[in-house]
This record gives structure tokens, C-alpha cells and sequence, in this order.
């Protein structure tokens, strides 16, 4: 949404530090492309809990350009609401209710610090997913194993277990492990990427690239494969201006430098912060819910086994677009 508002510099930092200019898609494409997964993923609630949700707070009497507004509403289905931003009060009040209903009370405080009297406008996002898995780990094979954290510390957490018929890959080139978790139908996975006994996760991380995470999606076959998957909750509550001025988004946080005369018509506008805070669960149910789906599985062939005991990245996919929902980092439980 803010991106909707930028122009010269700032527009061309944010395509290279979004990913916009590599994929080959910028300008009225980002926000069509936008509209289209938001759409498709509100579409399907009969199979998921799954809602990509907006809205814009603008100070009372600010003048906005229309296209701006008419954009939000059009790409974005924004809610726009006119509020004091001298009573930071009232506007965390009502920021951060917004954001407990858009998280289905999941995320209590999205906003905790008061905001500068010099704030004319707070662009919201809310993306809620709550899925099944096709084949649901049974309770009974839960058991208390030792997870090595990216420090060398050993804890002591439950993992599930299971055998699954489901795309695996051991990627060479990465030296990690590939493995698929999907939901009900199919439509959605939760990959995970767990680097192997040579490596770590920061060298992942290092070196996996959109090219790269696609190339190992496309070598993922279904094989049976006996999984050892920890039963996790993360909460991340963090603060995205230090890592997007490094990606080069350098001017869209200078008071002197930045372009968003797409809002207003003039260049009197910056972003001061990017805040972001996530919340997932994942059990024997699904990522939150539940299901009781049975696959028959080949006994006639020896399965491969992979327990997931030390650090590794995983991410929520939209398998029939690739769009990714969700990609986080699993690197210290308790």
C-alpha cells in the first residue's frame, strides 16, 4: 500500500528491496497482482480459515489525493478511517483491537509505544491463516526428544511422529533437506527446509535464493518418509526499518529523500516504522485446526526417515500460485 503512493527513487528502492524490478513486475502490475491472490485467498474459507485483510488510519483534515484512496479501495479493499493522531490514546486503542480481530485474537498489541504527534497516516496489514493437515500426526506418537538450538544449547520438546506418502528432496547443491506438509486438498503446504548434519542454518539462509527455493520444489518427489516434526509456537514481534534500509530502501525513511507524492500530490510524507508481528502454531491437528484424513502408504518399500532436531526455515504456500503466505525461522525453542 505505500509502495501505491511512491515515486521516482523510492519507487525504484522499493521494486529492488521488494523483490518487484527481479520478478519483472512493477508499477499498476504489483498492486493487480495483489488484488488477484487477496481475492483467491478470501475465496476459499470453505477449506480454510485463511483472510488477507487492510486498512489505512489517516489524521482528521489531511489531504489525500483521491487516486490514492480510489487505489486502496481498488487493489487493496482498504478500510479508511480518519482519526487524532494527537490522541495516541485512542488511535492505539483502536489499532490495536483491529489488529486482534484481524489476527483472531492472536496478536494483543500490535502498536505498544505512543505515536509522534507528527503522524498523518498508519497503513494496517493482517494476514490470518488456520489449516488442516491432509494427515492430521497422532497424539499418541508425541514424545519428548532433544532439539538442538542454533546456540549448541540441547532442550528437551515434544516432537510429533509420523509416516507420510509426501513430496521430499534432498537438495545437494544447498546441502539441506525438502520436505511437504499439506493441507486439506492440497491447495496449501507448509514446507520445511532443514539444513543438513554438515551444514546450518545460517548457510541456508545465505544461500537460498527464489530461483533456488524453486528449484528444489520442482525435485521434490513423493516418497513414504518417516517424520519427526516439533510441536512449536512462535511469536515475532520486530521492528523492519534497520533491515529494509539495508535491501536499499534507503530514502523512504528520510524525511529529505522520500517520494510518496503519490498520497498527497507533494513530497511531505516518510515512513518513520515498519512493524511486523506474526504468530503460528503447529500441532498434530494442523497449523492450528484439525482433521482425520487416512493415506495407505507402499509398505513395500523402505522409507526414508527425517527428524527435524535442529534449526530450519519453513514456509506456507499457495501451491497453485507459489505466492508464499508465510516464512519464518525456526532457530531456538524451549
Amino acid at each position: 500500500m505505500a509502495y501505491l503512493g511512491a515515486a521516482g527513487v523510492t519507487a525504484r528502492e522499493m521494486e529492488n528491496a521488494l523483490g518487484y524490478r527481479a520478478s519483472g513486475i512493477e508499477g499498476e502490475s504489483v498492486h493487480k497482482g495483489f488484488k488477484t491472490e487477496q481475492s483467491r485467498l478470501n475465496s476459499i474459507q470453505e477449506k480454510y480459515e485463511l483472510s488477507s485483510i487492510n486498512a489505512a488510519l489517516i489524521q482528521n483534515g489531511y489531504t489525500i489525493s483521491q487516486s490514492y484512496i480510489d487505489g486502496l479501495e481498488q487493489y487493496y479493499k482498504s478500510a479508511i478511517k480518519e482519526v487524532n493522531f494527537t490522541d495516541s490514546v485512542s488511535v492505539l486503542e483502536w489499532a490495536n483491537a483491529w489488529g486482534y480481530w484481524a489476527s483472531h485474537s492472536k496478536i494483543n498489541n500490535l502498536l505498544s509505544e505512543k505515536l509522534p504527534e507528527t503522524t498523518k497516516m498508519i497503513l494496517l496489514n493482517g494476514v490470518y491463516f488456520k489449516g488442516k493437515w491432509l494427515k492430521p500426526f497422532d497424539p499418541k506418537n508425541t514424545r519428548e526428544e532433544v532439539f538442538t538450538n542454533e546456540n549448541g544449547q540441547e532442550v528437551v520438546i515434544p516432537v510429533m511422529h509420523g509416516t507420510f506418502n509426501t513430496p521430499y528432496a534432498e537438495y545437494a547443491h544447498l546441502s539441506t533437506y525438502a520436505i511437504s506438509f499439506p493441507y486439506v486438498d492440497e491447495d496449501m503446504s507448509m514446507i520445511v527446509l532443514l539444513p543438513s548434519e554438515i551444514s546450518d542454518l545460517k548457510s541456508l539462509e545465505k544461500g537460498l535464493t527464489t530461483a533456488i527455493l524453486d528449484d528444489i520444489l520442482s525435485q521434490m518427489e513423493t516418497q513414504v518418509v518417516k517424520v519427526g516434526l516439533p510441536k512449536f509456537e512462535l511469536n515475532d514481534n520486530r521492528n523492519l526499518k534497520k533491515s529494509l534500509k539495508s535491501l536499499g530502501m534507503e530514502s523512504t525513511f528520510t524525511e529529505i529523500n522520500a517520494d510518496f507524492s503519490g498520497i498527497t500530490g507533494n513530497r511531505d510524507l516518510y515512513l518513520e516504522e515498519v512493524l511486523h508481528q506474526a504468530v503460528i502454531q503447529v500441532n498434530e491437528e494442523g497449523t492450528t485446526a484439525a482433521a482425520n484424513t487416512v493415506i495407505q502408504l507402499d509398505n513395500r518399500r523402505k522409507s526414508l526417515e527425517l527428524i527435524i532436531n535442529r534449526p530450519f526455515l519453513f514456509l506456507i504456500r499457495d501451491n497453485r500460485s507459489g505466492l508464499i503466505l508465510f516464512l519464518g525461522r525456526v532457530a531456538q525453542l524451549k
